[in-house]
Formats: structure tokens, sequence, C-alpha cells
């Protein structure tokens, strides 16, 4: 929903360009849209964020009662083929149990940095089309816009970062995988 929102705004904006010249009228109305559409993201941003925390929260429980089936009857853990840990180790095997998908093919694949990209590139282009609008020049106003830019992805990153290192400080194991010997 949020990129079809996206493009037909940007959409818009091209259109109202055209038609308007890209007179004075169109850089309010470019701006206004590229306001909207980045409220619309955040929005959207935080959306992801809670859906990927509730993700977690409903693997953790699952893996919990799966310790509890293997603890009622241990043979059968071969037929397990999700975690029935709940600790880190035990939601990665739930979350990729086929194997072969690292950590950071999980994290870079993941809704939450998708969504950290696309409002890194609104940011830019609301910045960058602000500041030439008050008349900065185009050879100042791009590196303030990229910086911004990479600034609100970095701090994305970090505060999921946190987030996820949070539930785990939270929420001591029941059943913790036990160490490789």
């Amino acid at each position: 929903m949020f990129l079809t929102f996206t493009s037909a705004s940007l959409l818009s904006v091209a259109l109202v360009g055209n038609a308007t010249q890209f007179s004075d009228a169109f850089r309010a109305f470019a701006l206004t849209i590229l306001c909207i559409d980045l409220v619309v993201g955040l929005l959207t941003h935080v959306r992801v964020m809670s859906v990927g925390m509730e993700d977690l929260m409903y693997v953790l429980a699952m893996n919990r009662l799966r310790a509890a089936y293997v603890d009622l009857d241990p043979g059968v853990r071969p037929y397990l083929m999700a975690g029935h840990h709940d600790d880190e180790p035990g939601a990665k095997r739930t979350y990729y149990f086929l194997g072969g998908r690292s950590d950071f093919n999980q994290v870079a694949g993941s809704s939450m940095v998708f969504m950290g990209f696309v409002n890194s590139a609104l940011i830019a282009l609301l910045i960058g089309s602000a500041l030439l609008t008050a008349g900065l020049p185009t050879i100042a106003a791009v590196p303030v816009a990229v910086v911004a830019a990479l600034a609100f992805f970095g701090v994305s990153l970090t505060r999921g970062h946190r987030r996820y290192l949070e539930v785990w400080k939270n929420n001591p194991p029941i059943s913790a995988t036990p160490p490789r010997i």
C-alpha cells in the first residue's frame, strides 16, 4: 500500500510539474506531497517495526511450546524442524530452519531495512527540494540531503538493533539452547 501511495503521489508531482511548467506553485505542491509521503512512510516504518517484534514474540512463544512437547516426550525431537529453544539461537533456527541464510541476509532482506531505505530516499528528496527552493545551490543542497538520508538510515538501523537486543535482555529463556561441545 505504501509503495502504491508513494508511486501515485510522485506521479502526480510529475504531472502537476508539467502542467504548471514547474512554477512556484509546483514547488509548493511538490514539497507538500513529499511531506505527506514522508509522514505516511514513517508511520509505515513504525508499523513494520511493530510487526517484526510481534513476529519474534510469536516465534519465542511457539518455541516454548515446542520445548514443553520435548520435555513431555523427548522422542518428538527429531520431528521438529523449527527450534524448540526460546533463546536467540532457537529463534534463528525457527526463522530459517532449512539453513543456508546468514544473519546479514535476514536483516538486509527485512521490511525494516527496506522501509528505512525508502524513507531515507524520501528525506533526501524532501530536504534537497526544500533547500533548492530556498535558493541554495545544488552543490550544497545535494550533500546536505545525502547526509540527512544516511543519518536517518543509520538511526533506523540502530533503533531496530536496540529493540532486538532488548528482547533478549528482558526475556530470559526458559529453555536455552545447550552449548556446543
